[in-house]
């Protein structure tokens, strides 16, 4: 049972770790959490509309890697959430590899199987976007994200129940913990929870995070919580400054996306 305590605490760990970390950033906490939600956005819809044969994606690193050197996260937080997606990644080019056998024209007279470079350009498009939206997150505090989305004219119902799920999700994570770990002192002797178990420890679990998160809400209502009221002290207004960059980044991405002449 070591194995999955030691998961559910790593799963906790990782959650506090990019909030931690998005707090003590100071760079670029300054900057309006709206102007880089819409970077963000820019960034990953010019990099998801490459043709799957087209390697101009390979430009756009260039953004990723001075943002890099800039923040300077820690490189576990990047790789594992990669191997979120990377399976479907792969699984999806592999599928290429074997049915794509067409030849395609590369830059500089070079030929290669369209499975190969279809691969090779999917797994650009999932490292690039995954690094997108972990700079807003290592970067920009729920809250003020919750904030930015407001800025958006979103509804405060679906911004408050996105932070809210976050928040619930921590709690489940954190129940699932303690009941582990009554689990395992009552049957020191297993390896692991018993299949004709599971489905009282799933109810239990929900029974006792609903328990749990209801009790945290009705604590947030007796200091005053308000959702508006709250969203709306989260919204930052963006400087003219910030506007100008985004503006130029905007234009930068358009012009490498549809630019031919690079490749």
């Amino acid at each position: 049972m070591k194995d999955s305590a030691d998961s559910i605490a790593f799963s906790i760990a990782s959650m506090r770790e990019l909030e931690t970390f998005s707090a003590s950033d100071s760079r670029f906490a300054s900057i309006g959490a709206s102007v880089k939600i819409l970077a963000s956005f820019v960034f990953i819809l010019c990099v998801v509309s490459f043709g799957v044969y087209d390697l101009r994606v390979l430009l756009f690193f260039a953004f990723p890697a001075m943002l890099w050197i800039a923040v300077r996260p820690p490189a576990k937080i990047f790789f594992n959430r990669l191997l979120i997606v990377l399976p479907f990644v792969l699984f999806t080019g592999i599928s290429n590899l074997i049915f794509d056998n067409s030849a395609v024209a590369l830059p500089f007279g070079f030929e290669a199987r369209g499975g190969a470079v279809s691969f090779f350009t999917l797994l650009c498009k999932a490292v690039l976007c995954v690094g997108a939206a972990l700079f807003l997150v290592l970067t920009t505090p729920i809250n003020a994200i919750a904030g930015g989305l407001r800025r958006f004219k979103l509804p405060c119902v679906l911004v408050l129940q996105t932070v809210l799920t976050l928040r619930y999700l921590e709690v489940m994570l954190d129940e699932a913990g303690r009941m582990h770990c009554a689990y395992s002192l009552r049957a020191p002797n297993l390896k692991g929870i018993k299949f004709s178990d599971w489905h009282k420890i799933a109810a239990r679990l929900f029974l006792r995070s609903l328990d749990r998160a209801e009790n945290i809400y009705s604590a947030m209502l007796c200091r005053g919580f308000c959702a508006r009221k709250t969203m709306e002290f989260y919204k930052s207004k963006e400087s003219f400054a910030e506007i100008a960059a985004l503006v130029c980044f905007a234009f930068f991405c358009f012009f490498l996306r549809f630019s031919d002449w690079i490749f």
